[in-house]
Parts: C-alpha cells; structure tokens; sequence
C-alpha cells in the first residue's frame, strides 16, 4: 500500500497532467475516502466480534471463518477498502495517471497475499472456505 500511494504520488510529480475540477475530485476522493473507512470498521467489527485475527501476515492464526456482514458481498473488504484509499489519494494528487496503479496494486495483492490467504484457509476450514469461495467474490465483482 505504501508502494502504491508513493507511485501515485510521484506520477502527480513528474506527468504533467490537465487539471480535473475541483469538484470532480473533493466528490470522487471524499466518497471512495469514507466507503472505504467505512468497509475497514465494518470488516474489523466482524473480525473482533469472531475473536479472529486481522492479522494477514499469519493467516494460520485465524480462529473463526467470517462470511456474514460485508464478507457476504466480497471475501476481502478490507484489500477493497485499501483500494478505494488509493483512488482517493489520486483524487488529492490530481493524478489521473495515477489510477492506473489501482489495478496493479489488486494484481499484486492478490498474487502476492490473497492466494496465500487462500490456501490457509482452505487448509483450516475445508469445505466450508471452498463453498464461501464459490458463492462470494474475491473483490467485488468475480472471483
């Protein structure tokens, strides 16, 4: 994430581009700002209410498999939240360019965590992950 918002930032810097209405950018910034605030407390509510990890560097501590709530919509609200921050931070930037990092950032997640993720739970919860796989998407629209 921090990689990502340092890219936007730099593309702000050094291409030069034609500047997007105020407006556009305080309505677009402030609403992908505040969904995706609002999906991190959501996601970390239910996390705490199931007494299970947040941590995503050790997926194997996870106690409980959270399916209810907004993780009945995507499997990872919090990564799609941290997307939305992105699109913010490239409405503050003025960095139209620097949307472009959004998908590379999803990519990157999802090669590089998710699937390690993945596996993990499948490993600690069997059948069950795999139907949640099957029924919810991985980000919004999918798998």
């Amino acid at each position: 994430m921090i990689i990502a918002v340092g890219l936007i930032l730099v593309m702000a810097v050094i291409i030069d581009e034609p500047e997007v209405h105020v407006a556009v950018r305080v309505v677009v910034g402030t609403a992908t700002g505040v969904a995706g605030a609002i999906l991190m407390v959501l996601a970390t509510t239910r996390f705490r209410r199931a007494a299970t990890t947040v941590d995503p560097v050790n997926p194997a501590k996870t106690e409980a498999l959270v399916t209810s709530g907004v993780f009945g919509h995507t499997r990872n609200p919090m990564y799609v939240a941290m997307a939305l921050w992105l699109v913010m931070v490239c409405m503050v930037a003025q960095s139209m360019v620097g949307l472009l990092v959004v998908p590379l950032f999803v990519l990157s997640l999802t090669r590089n965590q998710i699937r390690r993720e993945e596996a993990a739970l499948t490993k600690l919860f069997g059948e069950d992950y795999i139907e949640y796989q099957r029924t919810t998407p991985r980000w919004l629209l999918g798998s």
